[in-house]
């Protein structure tokens, strides 16, 4: 898997896709296939048929239990865009600085789950650890 190819969930952007493959990422907008309002659970179907990662903006995925189980389950690379802005071309700005990201979503074997903003892009695990040392910080 040489060439990330991106699915970009209904809660982004569709010029964000055409941004992207401006800068040389392979991308596609559920808008722009026609799998608007398709469930998360056909989205990330779709992506594993189609050996896609998938981008999103939608937390409650990975914040619901049985959404977060059928993603773990499905083995597809995801990226959670953690941007508060809706402007494209800060978006953008986000994904192409994380690019490297979005190339070991595919090039590293099995299933990768990052969180990306402006400032980072960490694992599900690095995720996790940092919320842990939140809740720490807020019990003291």
């Amino acid at each position: 898997m040489g060439c990330v190819s991106l699915l970009l969930d209904e809660s982004l952007p569709p010029q964000l896709a055409d941004c992207l493959q401006g800068v040389g990422l392979e991308s596609e907008s559920v808008l722009g296939i026609d799998r608007r309002s398709q469930s998360d659970e056909e989205l990330i179907q779709y992506c594993k048929d189609h050996e896609k990662v998938f981008i999103t903006r939608d937390k409650r995925i990975y914040g619901n239990k049985h959404q977060r189980q059928v993603l773990i389950e499905s083995g597809i690379s995801t990226v959670f865009l953690l941007e508060a802005q809706d402007e494209p071309a800060r978006i953008l700005r986000t994904v192409t600085t994380h690019y490297e990201c979005l190339r070991e979503a595919l090039s590293t074997p099995g299933q990768q789950i990052y969180f990306m903003r402006r400032g980072s892009c960490r694992t599900r695990q690095e995720e996790e650890r940092r919320k842990q040392r939140k809740r720490r910080k807020k019990g003291k």
